[in-house]
């Protein structure tokens, strides 16, 4: 689905360590973790096709790039236009078009993407992606700068799977939610997850991480962890504990709404 073979990059003029080279293989229903910062946020926007492949190579639902070729070919028009429909893509600061309500924003990428000239046909859909992204109904038709922070995180959760991506890519998503709010964007992302989409994560929220996440990259200590209970042995105690709190209350959250 998605594989980094040995990729040196370069994303939001940070270019990453060239004695590491970046080595995953992202499968379908699988969750990955980057971790490191901004190394790691702009590490996955070269995954979302926004960035530059310096060395290496990136394979993308079939479609391989080498290095040895164009720099720019990895960002051409004729590549970004197969495959960016395929990809779900959250920024970790905002992205919501500030004239436009929440729920025009949500249904912006399925109306670009499928060039209907009117957006009417997706308004149903995203009022649908808000109700999984719990976000209020009174908040659907006020515009970003009148609803809370974490319920544009919520909608831009939602925007990011509007029009059915096979690839899904967070870049910080538990960032400006409040703490007791965690489990409930780890379920709605494992819920993603077993829809068989492939995701892939930048967070240093060790918590989150340990919970939800297949594997691990960490960028800092040139580390990579291929399952959960390594991801949960190589963070350490009191990370597993609080991720062991999450889990308590995503299980204490299922029973309430039921």
């Amino acid at each position: 689905m998605l594989t980094f073979d040995n990729v040196v990059g370069l994303a939001h003029e940070c270019l990453f360590d060239e004695h590491f080279p970046v080595s995953f293989d992202l499968r379908p229903g699988e969750i990955g973790i980057i971790r490191g910062g901004f190394k790691a946020s702009s590490l996955i926007r070269i995954a979302a096709i926004r960035g530059i492949l310096i060395r290496g190579s990136i394979t993308l639902l079939g479609n391989t790039i080498e290095s040895g070729d164009n720099p720019a070919r990895y960002l051409s028009p004729h590549f970004t236009k197969k495959f960016r429909p395929s990809i779900g893509f959250c920024h970790q600061n905002g992205g919501l078009l500030a004239n436009m309500t929440i729920v025009q924003n949500v249904m912006l990428p399925a109306h670009y993407h499928s060039g209907h000239r009117s957006p009417e046909p997706f308004y149903a859909l995203a009022r649908e992606r808000l109700q999984e992204a719990d976000v209020p109904e009174e908040y659907w038709g006020l515009r970003p700068s009148d609803v809370p922070p974490e319920y544009q995180k919520r909608a831009l959760f939602a925007r990011s799977i509007i029009h059915e991506p096979k690839i899904l890519i967070l870049d910080e998503p538990t960032a400006g939610i409040p703490w007791e709010q965690t489990h409930e964007i780890a379920s709605w992302l494992l819920g993603q997850k077993g829809m068989g989409r492939g995701i892939l994560i930048a967070t240093d929220n060790d918590p989150f991480a340990a919970l939800v996440g297949d594997w691990l990259v960490d960028l800092d200590r040139s580390a990579y962890k291929s399952c959960n209970n390594e991801i949960r042995l190589f963070l350490g105690d009191i990370v597993d504990k609080s991720s062991a709190l999450i889990k308590k209350q995503m299980k204490a959250g299922k029973k309430n709404a039921q």
